[in-house]
């Protein structure tokens, strides 16, 4: 999933292209969706990630912002996906992951997020579905500031 931050900073193109390159995966769906405060909660406590002195800048991030769903496929594509997303702390993530390469100035505004296993990411798109605006990029788009 690609947060509101990488349509703001007109990163799309180039994370698709350097996952793509990188991982010799391809995007097999793409599809936006609007979290509200109880879907993000209910996204993060999957993973139990709802605490923290970040978690109310997490909030504030993705409350009533449009998020891009992107579902990569080919071998191991979880697996890669993972790997080259990077540490969570921008600073702190490994040269020529996305995190290292593309990086915001702090732990929530990270670009990404990564499925931490396939059951969970099943229950994360059931969240996405549920608040779907479908394939439509109009809001993403109006974000792109290129």
């Amino acid at each position: 999933m690609y947060g509101p931050e990488v349509a703001r900073s007109g990163l799309t193109s180039l994370l698709d292209e350097f996952i793509r390159r990188r991982t010799g995966l391809e995007l097999s769906e793409r599809f936006f969706s609007i979290h509200s405060r109880k879907s993000i909660d209910a996204f993060y406590t999957l993973t139990c990630s709802t605490g923290g002195k970040h978690w109310p800048l997490v909030l504030d991030l993705f409350d009533m912002r449009p998020v891009c769903a992107t579902i990569w496929s080919g071998p191991n594509a979880l697996h890669l996906s993972q790997k080259l997303k990077g540490n969570t702390q921008p600073a702190q993530a490994l040269s020529g992951t996305v995190r290292s390469l593309f990086f915001c100035d702090n732990p929530v505004t990270n670009l990404l997020h990564v499925s931490d296993s396939h059951q969970v990411m099943d229950a994360e798109l059931r969240i996405l579905r549920c608040r779907s605006l479908g394939d439509e990029a109009t809001a993403w788009i109006s974000l792109d500031s290129g």
